[in-house]
């Protein structure tokens, strides 16, 4: 951080370690039914549940005066810089339902499409990670060139569960949507298989 550059020209340095550990369990219930014998509907939800972990940091920065600017670095570690060790931080993951629905239609013993569409709902009472309502979608196909070999391919989205850059606002959470594809092909044999994607 560039601290006063018209004055001092100083530099301020604020290295922040985080270390955390999250202990949960997510359950996720399933169904799938077939209205007709090329069509295959599926639905899942799925909610985590925290069991504990661990929060702890450190922050090393540079040594300020009583008037708060950096002090004369001499380059030894005491009096240019200064470690805060931090615990009991936050670790918790957010405990958020999801939804999945997808459709599944068998064109032909050879080939498969699939589209599939994720609802993540909000949790905004975690003060240090809240997130927001997200929607994904999916896109996908499988063909069989022979029985025990198989190409997949997809289409998806990986929307961001943070809350969009505020500007007038510090210390936010990064916000990226992304697009993503897969490919993938797959060998099958009777006891075993072999997927590179």
């Amino acid at each position: 951080v560039l601290f006063a550059p018209v004055g001092s020209g100083k530099y301020y340095i604020h290295i922040v370690q985080v270390n955390k550990t999250s202990l949960a369990l997510i359950p996720k219930l399933g169904l799938q039914y077939m209205p007709m014998p090329k069509w295959s509907v599926g639905l899942t939800i799925s909610k985590p549940i925290n069991f504990g972990g661990t929060g702890t940091g450190k922050v090393t920065h540079h040594k300020t005066n009583a008037s708060n600017e950096p002090v004369t670095p001499n380059g030894t570690f005491s009096n240019d810089m200064e470690t805060m060790e931090l615990g009991n931080l936050f670790h918790d993951s957010p405990e958020v339902i999801s939804l999945s629905l997808g459709c599944a239609y068998f064109m032909n013993k050879m080939f498969l499409l699939t589209v599939q569409y994720d609802l993540h709902l909000s949790e905004e009472s975690y003060s240090e990670f809240p997130i927001r309502t997200t929607q994904n979608w999916t896109l996908g196909a499988e063909y069989y060139f022979l029985d025990w070999l198989a190409a997949r391919g997809a289409l998806f989205s990986n929307n961001s569960k943070t809350f969009e850059v505020d500007p007038s606002k510090t210390n936010q959470a990064p916000f990226v949507n992304m697009l993503g594809t897969s490919l993938g092909l797959s060998m099958y044999r009777s006891g075993t298989s072999l997927t590179v994607s």
